[in-house]
């Protein structure tokens, strides 16, 4: 009886440090959503550190501004048309950004020494509130559209903004 109960102990011990390495591992896989930043996948394409800022305090043009990276995974390129926030607020990059195959393209930046511009948001008719969430619906060329909940975070003097 006391072998029987000590393999039971010792079976229960291992199946708890396999389901806690397993659940890790499965979080890493699937880029669970943070407070700051939402991830999403789209056919071939990953859009990560999706984010939106709010605009300076007392500013009201732009709405706010969104930030993420397009991975694009596939063999074909695959172009970002345009974003929708809480359907009437409307993001459209200047020129053409293209998700090359196999590369990553950084839309907006925390660093001072961003690589591009974060995307201004026309449209709203308030500015978005930090600590809000907001719905954005992504448009690409190829991979078609997506939406998804986002969290806005507070602005920053870092957030590189379109001269």
């Amino acid at each position: 009886m006391r072998v029987l109960t000590a393999a039971l102990a010792v079976t229960a011990l291992l199946s708890v440090g396999c389901t806690s390495s397993s659940t890790s591992s499965a979080k890493a896989f699937h880029e669970p959503r943070t407070p700051h930043r939402t991830q999403v996948t789209l056919g071939e394409l990953k859009i990560r550190g999706l984010r939106l800022i709010a605009s300076r305090p007392g500013s009201t043009d732009p709405a706010g501004y969104l930030v993420m990276t397009i991975v694009n995974g596939g063999t074909r390129p695959d172009h970002f048309l345009r974003a929708l926030v809480s359907g009437n607020g409307y993001v459209a990059p200047a020129g053409v950004t293209t998700a090359e195959p196999r590369r990553a393209v950084q839309i907006g930046s925390r660093q001072p020494s961003g690589i591009s511009p974060a995307l201004p948001i026309t449209g709203l008719p308030l500015p978005l509130k930090a600590g809000a969430v907001a719905n954005v619906s992504l448009f690409f060329a190829d991979a078609g559209h997506t939406s998804v909940e986002v969290p806005v975070d507070h602005f920053s003097l870092a957030v590189p903004t379109p001269s």
